[in-house]
């Protein structure tokens, strides 16, 4: 939609009394209560899909000439199409053109001259209202010629802030970056900083800039002018103001991405230390890239630096923090869990973007040994994203090992225990029904990767480890592991009871299922019915052998049901044996 559009629907759509033409001035009783009923317009608006900074050029248009239409329908549809009309902007120059006296020159620049009336204060402050979303661009082409005394003439003529209602506060990035659009973002951002914003997001920034450094300056000087309640804080690059924001935001979530090069080392543990400033953060996501790869030095220097930080300077603070998001190497991992306090430490996500390397084995016992000490740790989840490109999981075996999951047993709060992408070495059935009198509270286990290593003395009197589960895991809800699916073929009493609850099984088997007979999948299929009488889904990875076995399971849990009886399915099984 174009600027000239979203300006004259602005401007005339909130001043006119009549309908369009072609519209009757007496419509239904149900279609006008409809339209008068503003609650049920607005949700019909917020079908549109609300305008907001991911989006494309083309659904951003494609939105706003919706909205725009609808506008003209009545007065009723254009009070709740403005506003979802106006919710997002990505410009100043929109909302400054709904004031007459702001003109473009001959130069091609627009500047604040003249008088403003009350009544086109008015008008601006209807729109401006609207506005819950502000994404500075730095590309913006129409918005550089915008000259910086405009800005100081509406911080004159205007009380701050300029948006009393705006929740996010973005600033965009762009490869085009000149010091020209710099200076001009600069020369307004102060009259952005208002009490209502909660979220900030600050895209790719270069610390080598020195645009960069002069626009923060700016910035943030604007933050000490004003009063600010950001809640929520999204960085990619480089922000030399960390104490800063500390001062003035109360941050519960933070979100950091920034790529190291030389001395990571050395930066990467001097940001992750700056966070512990942010005393009421909840949640931090740490997104960050290694472009040179460890050198021995670098480990060593890593596993003899990092107890130092390990001291009580650092037990009180981030009292609050529950939620954890790594997205990095090993390192990253180590770093955090000794430089920021666990102590109330909730969930701790790990998205590993490297590759298997032995070397790094001392690494992976610092960090699985710091991890067992996060006593309150409910929800554990590690996926590896190498495995999508030219990797497979056999690449990462080794790295973690029964050893590491040992150590967590101390965690007796632990709910969701999920490690994708990584083979745990020599995993052991005897070990996962152990475990259950650790993890009583568990209820998401899934080690789909890692093979099961059998008991030697088991036999099918022993009805299996799944059955060990089911007896074990009272609370189990989402069950992923690897197994042989022969081995579950097994017979089962019709004595037998299983107080099991859990709903969603998925095996990773570990041989060809087609070789098995019809009788040896009505064999299988009644034995995970009988081992968990509540499975809602049975999934695997040969998806076409799963969902037959899905069928018989769920026709089995059927006809108990419905009346049938157990008995008479043990005796066609038996006879087919």
């Amino acid at each position: 939609m174009s600027i000239a559009t979203r300006t004259t629907l602005g401007l005339n759509t909130s001043r006119s009394t009549s309908l369009p033409h072609g519209h009757t001035s007496n419509p239904s009783t149900s279609f006008s209560k409809f339209i008068l009923n503003q609650d049920v317009v607005d949700i019909v608006f917020q079908h549109f899909g609300d305008i907001h900074y991911s989006m494309s050029n083309l659904e951003r248009w494609k939105t706003r000439k919706a909205l725009a239409l609808a506008a003209r329908v009545c007065r009723p549809f254009s009070y709740a199409a403005l506003d979802h009309l106006w919710r997002y902007l990505d410009s100043w120059l929109p909302l400054l053109q709904l004031l007459p006296s702001f003109k473009q020159s001959m130069y091609y620049s627009y500047s604040l001259c003249g008088v403003v009336t009350d009544d086109e204060w008015a008008h601006f402050d209807a729109h401006a209202r609207r506005v819950r979303s502000f994404s500075v661009l730095w590309d913006d082409v129409n918005a550089k010629h915008i000259t910086p005394y405009t800005f100081i003439r509406l911080a004159q003529l205007h009380p701050a802030p300029i948006f009393p209602a705006l929740r996010l506060l973005r600033f965009s990035d762009s490869e085009n970056l000149n010091s020209r659009r710099l200076k001009h973002i600069a020369a307004g951002c102060f009259l952005l900083v208002s009490p209502a914003i909660k979220t900030l997001m600050i895209d790719k920034f270069d610390d080598d800039l020195t645009e960069h450094n002069e626009f923060f300056d700016a910035f943030f000087s604007s933050f000490m002018r004003g009063s600010t309640n950001i809640q929520d804080l999204t960085v990619d690059g480089c922000i030399p103001h960390w104490r800063t924001l500390a001062s003035f935001c109360n941050l519960t979530k933070l979100r950091f991405y920034k790529r190291f090069e030389q001395n990571w080392l050395v930066c990467l543990s001097m940001d992750i230390k700056s966070l512990r400033s942010f005393n009421n953060l909840t949640s931090i996501t740490i997104e960050a890239s290694i472009t040179d790869s460890y050198s021995p030095g670098d480990i060593q220097t890593l596993l003899h630096y990092v107890p130092a930080l390990n001291s009580s300077e650092c037990l009180d603070c981030l009292p609050h923090l529950q939620e954890i998001d790594l997205v990095g190497g090993v390192a990253l991992l180590v770093l955090v869990l000794y430089h920021i306090p666990s102590n109330n430490l909730k969930c701790i996500s790990i998205l590993c973007t490297e590759r298997f390397d032995r070397a790094l084995s001392p690494l992976w016992d610092q960090f699985f040994e710091q991890l067992s000490h996060c006593q309150y740790l409910r929800n554990i989840m590690m996926l590896n994203t190498m495995i999508h490109g030219s990797y497979t999981v056999s690449d990462f075996a080794g790295i973690i090992s029964q050893n590491h999951l040992q150590s967590l047993l101390k965690l007796n709060h632990l709910e969701v225990l999920l490690i994708k992408g990584y083979i745990v070495d020599n995993l052991h059935e005897a070990f996962i029904t152990q475990s259950a009198s650790s993890w009583s509270q568990l209820q998401f286990l899934a080690l789909p990767d890692s093979p099961l290593v059998p008991e030697v003395d088991s036999s099918p009197q022993q009805l299996g480890v799944l059955s060990h589960i089911a007896r074990n895991y009272l609370n189990l809800a989402v069950l992923k592991l690897s197994v042989n699916a022969m081995d579950l073929a097994i017979p089962i009493p019709s004595s037998y009871h299983s107080s099991s609850r859990l709903k969603n099984l998925f095996l990773s088997d570990r041989k060809d299922l087609r070789d098995l007979t019809e009788p040896q999948r009505q064999l299988l299929a009644r034995y995970l019915y009988r081992v968990f009488p509540s499975l809602e889904v049975v999934s695997g990875v040969q998806t076409e052998f799963w969902e037959e076995i899905n069928a018989m399971v769920q026709a089995y849990k059927a006809d108990t049901f419905s009346g049938a009886s157990i008995d008479h399915h043990d005796s066609i099984t038996s006879m087919s044996t």
